[in-house]
């Protein structure tokens, strides 16, 4: 996240989905290892001090279909953007 956010021209745009830590509980398919998940609060803390405006940090459901019909995957979702050059 630290580069992601340091390669971010100005006016740029961050966005960031990925399973959710909830998912392995409450979702369908991912990692079940809770460690390497995360939430929309946990992005948006990595974000603090990098100049970056939150625009959305949120947990999503995501249409996963499968053999059984569909499921429900749990996202964190994170949209960031770096102001503008004045």
């Amino acid at each position: 996240m630290r580069t992601a956010c340091e390669c971010l021209a100005p006016g740029g745009l961050l966005i960031v989905v990925g399973h959710h830590s909830h998912n392995p509980t409450h979702g369908f398919g991912g990692p079940v290892d809770p460690e390497i998940l995360y939430t929309q609060d946990d992005l948006a803390q990595d974000l603090e001090g990098s100049g970056l405006v939150v625009e959305r940090a949120e947990r999503v459901l995501r249409d996963v279909d499968t053999p059984d019909g569909a499921r429900s995957a749990v996202d964190a979702l994170l949209v960031a953007r770096r102001p503008p050059a004045d």
